[in-house]
């Protein structure tokens, strides 16, 4: 290549491809977990509630909505195992997932490692 031979630069004028979230982020594609759940609906949002014990630290626990429409939404419930080295120390957890919801809900469904599970809806006293 003589000295007037424009060099090859990369796209500097094109913007930085978008980055997506890793796959691993997405609670669906992490194994299902096992916890204990409870649910309270107040104001207009049903908050759920999942806690439990991991076996050691840094575990990644989280809901996914269920791809179905329907009304109210159906839940899983996910946690993914740590890499590398961890202290051997059970480590409690509390994760939430809430939806609106205007009209009553008696009861959701969350299914995890140990199947379905139809959680009754605790309703607030305030409205």
């Amino acid at each position: 290549m003589d000295a007037a031979s424009p060099v090859s630069q990369p796209d500097a004028d094109k913007p930085a491809p978008m980055q997506t979230r890793p796959a691993e982020d997405d609670a669906r594609t992490m194994p299902l977990g096992r916890a204990t759940y409870a649910a309270a609906q107040s104001k207009g949002t049903v908050t759920i509630v999942a806690t439990g014990e991991n076996p050691t630290p840094n575990w990644r626990n989280a809901f996914a909505i269920s791809m179905l429409r329907i009304y109210p939404p159906q839940f899983t419930f996910h946690s993914l195992r740590p890499t590398g080295m961890q202290a051997q120390v059970m480590t409690p957890f509390r994760v939430s997932t809430e939806f609106k919801a205007n009209e009553p809900v008696a009861r959701v469904k969350v299914t995890d490692a140990d199947g379905d599970h139809w959680i009754d809806v605790a309703q607030s006293e305030t409205p």
